[in-house]
């Protein structure tokens, strides 16, 4: 050890005094010290033990790919460690949000060519020494983990936010040091492993993607089951993950839209379980060819959950309630800053085939700042009449909506509505803007 000592430069000996220290810190810290030891025991849990394994296992698979190809060679080692940290895990984390959000994988491969792959090249053109390093992987790996792991529980919100500076600190550090000795010693770049170092982060991260996917599939089919699995019984259930996995395979969004429609209905014989999945199938192939909708009688829902896009307020899918009726609604989209912060939402409801009522309202949580709140809640009002009626609202009608004055103004087929709700009742200066387009007949 002491030969290893003597080796080192006194940056080196620095650095490792000051991960010294960080760590006594971490441990002397009862909030950070209480939050380790659950982020610890989460991470012990044999389903994540289990999902690790398999991951370091597929990953060794492609670098073995890649080492049959002549690409990686052992002088990648650290390398691949750190794009491990810093790609892998961290997504591995994030897999749970593709059954949510259909823009996940894309996403993912926009970071790795915009993010990934440059900063592991310039962190990795220069290093520490063997010493540091060996010290400074383990480190930053439980940093990492701890801040992935504090995401999923809001008590320990300022774990996460400190954990996040650090690695940030951490990380912008690496940079620094890496791009000032790269313009130091620009001439001693092997060209041959410079252009290694910058696609072997690419390729690892690409052919990672397959398994990344495949592990959100199966978290989100984990997740539906042990759901189901509190009320329905065993051979039900078995039945309907066999049904799930025939019919589903991948598509997530028929996955999650047949797990909502069993929720509400609680199917219990395996005749009313297969139903459910017709029904869900129907809705999937009415989607893909939609019937036409005479103006009097409402709109196309596969068309007006799109009216409010330009505005940032897309509906989720359209499907049935508990109370019968259909809808579709978007989320609450923030205004402004700080908090609490004012936000709109964009509603559609009716029946299977036909939208019959749109709605958009604006939730003024914050009265002495709802300027712009008002502003473009007035625009977004403007905007969906023109798109609902196709054709440009009259003088009266623009003029009541930019006042944001409560009206109703009825025709033979709809009826336009503003009402202010001051929900409670004049005890809180808090309150929500509701404009309708409504069939007559709805």
């Amino acid at each position: 050890m002491a030969e290893l000592l003597k080796q080192l430069s006194n940056r080196e000996i620095a650095t490792l005094i000051w991960i010294g220290l960080f760590l006594i810190w971490m441990l002397a810290t009862p909030k950070v010290r209480q939050s380790l030891g659950a982020v610890i025991k989460a991470f012990c849990q044999p389903v994540i033990l289990r999902v690790v394994a398999v991951a370091a296992l597929y990953i060794m698979g492609t670098i073995w790919l890649l080492y049959w190809r002549d690409i990686w060679t052992t002088d990648f080692i650290y390398m691949t460690l750190t794009w491990a940290i810093t790609f892998g895990l961290v997504t591995m984390f994030e897999a749970h949000k593709m059954a949510s959000d259909k823009r996940f994988m894309g996403k993912i491969i926009r970071d790795v060519f915009n993010v990934t792959a440059v900063l592991i090249f310039f962190i990795e053109l220069h290093s520490f020494s063997l010493v540091v390093e060996l010290i400074a992987l383990p480190v930053v790996t439980l940093l990492t983990l701890m801040h992935e792991l504090a995401k999923m529980k809001e008590e320990h919100a300022a774990v996460e936010k400190l954990l996040g500076a650090i690695l940030a600190i951490v990380g912008l550090s690496y940079l620094s040091l890496s791009l000032w000795q790269t313009w130091a010693g620009y001439g001693e770049i092997n060209g041959l492993d410079t252009l290694r170092a910058f696609i072997i982060p690419i390729l690892l991260s690409l052919l990672f993607l397959p398994f990344l996917f495949g592990l959100g599939v199966y978290m989100a089919y984990e997740r539906i089951f042990a759901s189901l699995s509190l009320w329905m019984d065993k051979k039900l259930l078995k039945y309907s993950k066999r049904q799930a996995g025939i019919r589903c395979r991948t598509n997530l969004d028929y996955l999650e839209r047949w797990h909502r429609v069993v929720q509400r209905e609680r199917p219990e014989t395996k005749e009313a379980a297969r139903k459910l999945f017709e029904d869900v199938e129907a809705v999937l192939k009415r989607e893909k060819s939609p019937p036409e909708v005479e103006p009097k009688d409402g709109w196309s829902p596969w068309s007006a959950k799109d009216f409010m896009r330009t505005f940032e307020l897309e509906t989720r899918d359209y499907h049935q309630r508990y109370e019968g009726n259909w809808f579709a609604e978007t989320e609450l989209k923030p205004i402004g800053s700080g908090f609490p912060r004012n936000n709109v939402a964009y509603y559609i409801e009716g029946e299977a085939n036909c939208a019959k009522q749109l709605r958009l309202k604006l939730n003024v949580n914050a009265p002495d700042d709802d300027g712009e709140a008002r502003a473009l809640f007035a625009q977004a009002a403007l905007y969906l009449l023109l798109k609902a009626s196709q054709s440009a609202p009259t003088k009266r009608i623009e003029r009541k909506i930019e006042a944001l004055e409560d009206f109703e103004i009825a025709s033979t087929t709809h009826t336009i509505s503003l009402e202010k709700d001051d929900w409670s009742r004049g005890t809180r200066p808090e309150y929500d803007l509701v404009f309708k387009i409504k069939i007559v007949s709805y």
